[in-house]
């Protein structure tokens, strides 16, 4: 199966320059060309776009306000942002449209990599309504108390950066947007930010009031009160989890950012689940096939969708561009895929999960093994 791939960008050199580099992609992508976002929408109407990557400062209609129309009338085409334009304005804007935003100059082999990526982990994810259900999603559940935690707590004057980030990463989806936007190549990080607080630092308190006040993310369930005990309960095991995997590898990985990368990939190992609420009859018809077949959520899924939270999650942490250690630790948790004696956040995440769901502390697990253990095979046990 060839994709079709839409470049639009009002600079007739670097046109050229993409036509040249993509030219080794033929047999796997269709490439298509527009100066402004005019013309790309006339290519859109006449094919099927699978992504389109755009300028964001174009004369006339702006990539931002482009995209915006893409999202309501294609939305199956994941969006990108390729810019040279540092307007943090502009830039939260595309978080409302796009998936991810690279910066100019870019390096041929880093978009074609970052499509390939998102072209690949969509194949793996083997249900259209879903894929278009996750490629569409620009706004996630948050737990309503925490939202309005924070909300209130931007509303002061004098506001604590340590306060924000430890809120922040209280909470499962919000922790995923913030990084999904520190992580984006406006900001020109030279490596990736997986610790909400340092996510903070970076972003700076006006945009995180500007993201929070203006985009609004997160849904609150106000009108839908039966499922604020699931997404409760949500929480609560994804803190678990998080909690769990910190103990776990604690002194064992010698390094701090990876002791991170293990946390927030067990807060975000059920992000799946967030997604899938937003598909209609998802919420009953799982928990009627659970009652009536004595099947885990996950079985269950699986049997009605043919896909399961884990890979739904994976796709959308991999449409917006966050580390591979962390998509791949939300992709297998419920996979027994590693080696007794690898110690990362994919084997970890898999583990806490297990404990967690056997109501397993691992701090009381660690007392009782004495930490003398430095493999996961006791978790057999």
């Amino acid at each position: 199966m060839k994709f079709n791939i839409l470049f639009v960008d009002d600079n007739p050199n670097l046109i050229k320059g993409l036509k040249r580099i993509l030219f080794t992609k033929r047999k796997e992508w269709d490439c298509f060309f527009a100066e402004n976002g005019n013309k790309a929408l006339e290519i859109m109407n006449e094919y099927e776009i699978n992504v389109v990557i755009s300028d964001m400062k174009m004369p006339g209609m702006d990539g931002a306000q482009f995209l915006k129309i893409v999202k309501e009338k294609y939305p199956k085409a994941i969006r990108i942002i390729l810019s040279g334009h540092a307007d943090k304005d502009m830039s939260l804007r595309s978080t409302q449209v796009a998936h991810q935003y690279l910066a100019k100059p870019c390096e041929s082999q880093v978009l074609i990599s970052t499509i390939n990526k998102i072209l690949k982990s969509r194949e793996e994810l083997d249900n259209e309504k879903i894929q278009d259900l996750v490629t569409g999603i620009s706004e996630l559940p948050s737990m309503p108390d925490l939202y309005f935690k924070l909300e209130k707590l931007l509303s002061l004057e004098d506001i604590s950066i340590n306060d924000v980030g430890n809120i922040i990463s209280q909470d499962v989806t919000m922790t995923a947007k913030m990084l999904q936007m520190v992580n984006t190549a406006f900001f020109g990080l030279p490596t990736k930010i997986n610790n909400p607080i340092q996510a903070v630092n970076y972003l700076g308190i006006n945009v995180i009031k500007s993201l929070v006040l203006c985009i609004q993310i997160f849904d609150r369930y106000e009108n839908k009160p039966h499922l604020k005990p699931y997404i409760n309960n949500l929480w609560y095991h994804s803190m678990l989890v998080a909690s769990n995997c910190r103990e776990l590898v604690r002194g064992k990985l010698k390094d701090k950012a990876a002791e991170e990368d293990v946390y927030v990939a067990g807060l975000l190992h059920d992000i799946g689940k967030i997604i899938l609420l937003k598909s209609p009859g998802y919420f009953e018809d799982i928990n009627k096939l659970v009652e009536k077949e004595k099947l885990s959520v996950f079985e269950a899924e699986k049997k009605l969708l043919g896909t399961g939270h884990d890979e739904v999650g994976a796709y959308l942490l991999r449409l917006w561009g966050l580390q591979e250690e962390i998509v791949n630790a939300v992709m297998n948790h419920h996979i027994y895929n590693f080696n007794n004696y690898e110690i990362n956040a994919k084997s970890t995440v898999f583990i806490a999960n297990k404990l967690t769901h056997l109501n397993i502390n691992s701090t009381d697990l660690c007392k009782e093994k004495n930490k003398n253990f430095n493999d996961f095979s006791w978790y057999k046990e």
